[in-house]
């Protein structure tokens, strides 16, 4: 798929959808309000109406495209067939973000200062100046911040906040860790990201954010998603600890 870079820009913004149509055309205002980066959406095949609010956002804004995924849905391979079309088309600098609000657009070109000494720059709930403001119950808290620990223990990977998917990505990062073979879905991918990051030594660096509830629509996170990835960990674990 070819996209239509706006100014020559060399920065994308990779947004995964599933059913966000009360959320995704105020969250892309602010993006290109804020930020002169390109925006493109990739949607799994939503059933809420979101394809006739993205046909409306691509014919009003030459920086917006998108892509209906019809078969393979999940976060991870999104997030996949956003980095394979970015990086085809010729994008040096990659963001991805939630649709749900949850990430603030005023932590993008912070997050793209980053790159002139990183190669990843990660938005980090769980480092000095990072927050979480939600309703959650306690015992979503309490995952949220152990499986992160659990995965930067048991990895060593040097980041605090694992799975965070508020991040930004040099192209040639993504090619040294060989995105084309990343196996993992759901937020899985994020940890096996950092997890081949640190084998390869990139470097990486975590910005302090505020993590603010969904004010519309419903979360995508289920206890599939969590038990794959601690699956993943400690397997990788222990293929870390042979090799």
């Amino acid at each position: 798929m070819k996209i239509s870079k706006y100014m020559n820009s060399n920065t994308i913004v990779i947004i995964p959808t599933l059913n966000e149509a009360e959320n995704i055309e105020e969250l892309t205002t602010e993006i290109l309000k804020k930020s002169n980066v390109e925006i493109f959406i990739v949607d799994d095949d939503s059933t809420d109406g979101t394809e006739p609010i993205l046909n409306k956002l691509k014919r009003e804004n030459e920086r917006f495209d998108y892509l209906i995924r019809k078969k393979d849905h999940g976060y991870g391979k999104s997030c996949l067939d956003g980095f394979h079309i970015a990086i085809k088309n010729g994008y040096e600098i990659i963001l991805t973000m939630d649709a749900d609000l949850s990430h603030p657009p005023l932590k993008i070109k912070e997050l793209i200062n980053k790159m002139k000494d990183f190669d990843i720059a990660i938005c980090s709930r769980y480092i000095d100046g990072g927050k979480i403001e939600t309703n959650w119950s306690w015992p979503r808290k309490f995952l949220s911040r152990f499986g992160g620990s659990f995965a930067k223990y048991l990895l060593k990977i040097p980041v605090n906040d694992c799975t965070s998917g508020f991040r930004c990505y040099r192209a040639s990062a993504l090619r040294k860790i060989g995105y084309q073979n990343l196996k993992s879905d759901g937020y899985t991918l994020l940890i096996e990201i950092l997890n081949r990051a640190k084998r390869k030594k990139l470097l990486i660096k975590e910005i302090p954010f505020t993590y603010t509830d969904r004010k519309m629509g419903k979360s995508k996170l289920s206890k599939k998603v969590i038990f794959e990835a601690f699956i993943y960990v400690i397997k990788s674990a222990i293929i870390n600890k042979i090799n």
